[in-house]
């Protein structure tokens, strides 16, 4: 919404996130974001400032799922 830097995480997966396809990318600060269908993700989190972000979540009332990932299942490259 002001153009800073944030990050998306997202894995596949159907009960449970598959952790070989987690993948995160660094958005330019211009760009939306849409996921598709049963695509796990991680909540949006700005990459070097504070910022706000406008979220529309047509899914109903019953679709969060919270899944902890083991730490040492993490690798930072």
């Amino acid at each position: 919404m002001k153009g800073e830097v944030f990050v998306v995480v997202v894995a596949l997966g159907d009960d449970k996130p598959d952790l070989s396809t987690l993948r995160a990318f660094i958005t330019n600060g211009e760009q939306g974001v849409n996921y598709h269908r049963n695509v796990w993700h991680h909540p949006l989190f700005a990459w070097q400032r504070v910022t706000d972000f406008l979220t529309i979540d047509r899914g109903g009332s019953d679709n969060c799922d919270v899944e902890s990932i083991p730490e040492q299942e993490l690798c930072f490259a």
